[in-house]
């Protein structure tokens, strides 16, 4: 059984992973909500465990109260901040709140489908639940560099009342291994007794019809830009204004990838630029010669994969230290809004040095193992009980 937080940033790392599992004759069930669809539409059975839930009000509700966890960018490059070392303990609170209204329906899926493991994302606080429920291993399927296994801790001891109501003891949740998908040069450091198996970043972003000038040969460069899917509905993209005013200045074609946000607080678009509704961001970038984004992990490890220099707009959660990461090892810059101008998007795209080192970093992700490789591991342990 898969578990997951709401967002497609969390569950979409995991859909290759499901697949690996179905193709090679085990079943898959997916528990989520908030973007259901998204999981259905790529084939997989999925049962909504909190429906009638409205996860936008719910975190909107919950960074009113938390005013510290709003989503915003930095006002000057290099500012240190709470955001920069990562919030752990407001992430631990935020997603302990998300995933309660998932736990009951869960377990009673749990019990009635009866998994042999559980697989779940990081701030997912009821997969471990239910595991720990059913007496069966939880595996921790990452997506960034900042998440281990003591996030899955802080998120238990704050739903210590549900462990509770199931007779179970929230102290010294873990899970019982950790698929990582971040390449060994950017790896974080783990402790002595994670039982961590590294794998190859399969980028997954939906299916899509693809533009015939996406594919077709051009005369210039190409930057592709985007805000994920969480900060045009959370705080919208007016931020890009002086993006779009500098963009105009410069010899290469812009995609605005902005998850159908609107618009028109941008101003006229100048002609260079071209909006997109949704296609796939592995396949655009792969159609790329940079891109400018948010510093969601989704973003920058499809920008790996791509080999592609970086821009990186940081906003809250692991943005920053993302941003961090990507400067320092020469894969990329962090940047503010204010920044941006005709000058510096030039040298992104001319950056000779960048290029080179995100390639190698390309080159060392392509030839890790993928995740099939992992499948008999992850049966022998499905046989262990928790």
């Amino acid at each position: 059984m898969v578990t997951s937080s709401p967002g497609i940033g969390h569950i979409f790392p995991s859909i290759p992973t499901a697949w690996a599992l179905r193709t090679a004759g085990h079943d898959v069930l997916v528990a989520m909500s908030g973007c259901t669809e998204k999981v259905a539409e790529a084939g997989l059975p999925v049962v909504d465990v909190s429906p009638g839930v409205d996860y936008v009000k719910l975190q909107s509700d919950f960074v009113k109260r938390n005013p510290d966890m709003a989503l915003k960018p930095r006002e000057r490059s290099g500012e240190e901040s709470e955001d920069a070392d990562f919030q752990f303990d407001n992430i631990a609170r935020l997603f302990a709140a998300v995933s309660e209204p998932t736990v009951d329906l869960t377990v009673e899926l749990a019990r009635h489908w009866r998994p042999d493991v559980v697989l779940y994302t990081p701030v997912d606080g009821t997969g471990p639940l239910a595991a720990a429920a059913m007496g069966v291993p939880a595996v921790m399927h990452g997506f960034n560099v900042v998440l281990g296994a003591e996030m899955t801790s802080a998120i238990a001891a704050r739903m210590s009342a549900h462990y509770q109501r199931y007779g179970l003891t929230s102290g010294g949740v873990e899970p019982a291994a950790i698929l990582d998908v971040v390449p060994a040069s950017l790896r974080r450091k783990y402790r002595e007794q994670d039982n961590v198996w590294p794998m190859r970043y399969l980028p997954y972003n939906g299916g899509g019809v693809l533009p015939q000038w996406l594919t077709a040969p051009r005369k210039r460069p190409r930057v592709v830009v985007t805000l994920g899917s969480t900060i045009p509905v959370f705080g919208g993209v007016d931020l890009l204004r002086q993006f779009v005013r500098a963009a105009g200045e410069v010899d290469a074609e812009f995609v605005l990838a902005l998850a159908g946000a609107d618009l028109s607080g941008l101003g006229e678009l100048p002609d260079n630029l071209v909006p997109v509704e949704w296609i796939p961001l592995g396949e655009l970038l792969d159609e790329a010669d940079a891109v400018i984004h948010h510093g969601g992990s989704g973003s920058m490890l499809t920008a790996l994969t791509a080999g592609l220099p970086q821009y990186i707009l940081p906003h809250g959660a692991d943005n920053f230290v993302n941003a961090k990461l990507m400067r320092a090892h020469g894969l990329g810059e962090e940047l503010t809004p204010g920044e941006i101008d005709a000058k510096r998007i030039t040298e992104l795209i001319e950056n000779k040095a960048m290029r080179a080192a995100a390639q190698e970093v390309a080159a060392e992700m392509r030839a890790q193992d993928s995740f099939s490789t992992l499948i008999p591991k992850l049966a022998d342990l499905a046989g262990q009980k928790a």
